[in-house]
């Protein structure tokens, strides 16, 4: 009855112990919790989603997965933050231009200003900007 018992408890322990592994959402660096979200690049007719990228702000969940897959990306730093000028040889042109979005919201500050929270959604879309 004992052993019993002791494989029961055992088993709790392990489904627990494992379920809690997928249910962790962040990764701790230092004292600074880096959240998991999912990274979508829009673009005309090719839609690529990354999922489970370590990312603090829009822009770093970009360069996470431009630097990984070998995208090219060009960048200007500016006083107000930094602007994505082109990503995978798409450049921002007058009637299209590359704009972020987190859970379907247009961002508001440059993409290194905008911080993101665990299982947040991140699209990057090339499209005609809208003034």
């Amino acid at each position: 009855m004992k052993k019993i018992i002791l494989f029961f408890a055992l088993s709790i322990l392990l489904v627990v112990g494992v379920w809690k592994g997928f249910q962790t959402p962040t990764s701790v660096l230092g004292e600074q919790t880096i959240p998991r979200i999912m990274l979508t690049l829009v673009e005309e007719d090719t839609i690529a989603t990354y999922s489970n990228v370590l990312a603090a702000t829009v822009f770093d969940a970009l360069q996470t997965v431009t630097t990984e897959k070998h995208i090219p990306l060009k960048t200007k730093k500016y006083d107000f933050g930094i602007f994505v000028e082109e990503i995978g040889n798409k450049p921002n042109l007058k009637d299209h231009a590359w704009l972020y979005f987190v859970n379907g919201i247009s961002g508001d500050v440059a993409a290194d200003k905008k911080t993101l929270h665990t299982g947040d959604s991140v699209e990057w879309r090339y499209m005609k900007p809208t003034y």
